[in-house]
């Protein structure tokens, strides 16, 4: 829990972080894309990818976070692009979005 101006402290960390949020609204970059993650959303922080707050939050601010490491590789694909699923996959996560995005 924070309050009122928070910026999420630049790193690069050697495993997988999945952060949901409660309350408020989290501004961080990944990959060099700006994301605003607001309640009841999630985002994924990829293994070895720089990750930063780009902007304070405003008001409250309240999450959960998970750190994981995972001995298979990540692909990232775009579903929008129509690309071919592999064929082997474990699991799909979109790097960013609700639970409903899991009922696809």
């Amino acid at each position: 829990m924070s309050k009122d101006g928070f910026i999420h402290t630049r790193r690069t960390m050697n495993c997988n972080v999945l952060i949901f949020l409660l309350e408020g609204i989290l501004h961080i970059t990944q990959s060099n894309v700006q994301h605003s993650v607001s309640r009841g959303q999630y985002i994924f922080l990829k293994s070895g990818e720089e990750h930063y707050g780009h902007k304070p939050s405003d008001g409250n601010l309240s999450y959960l976070w998970v750190h994981f490491s995972s001995n298979s590789p990540w692909l990232r694909i775009s579903l929008e692009s129509n690309d071919d699923l592999p064929s082997k996959f474990s699991f799909i996560l979109p790097e960013h979005g609700t639970a409903e995005s899991f009922q696809r």
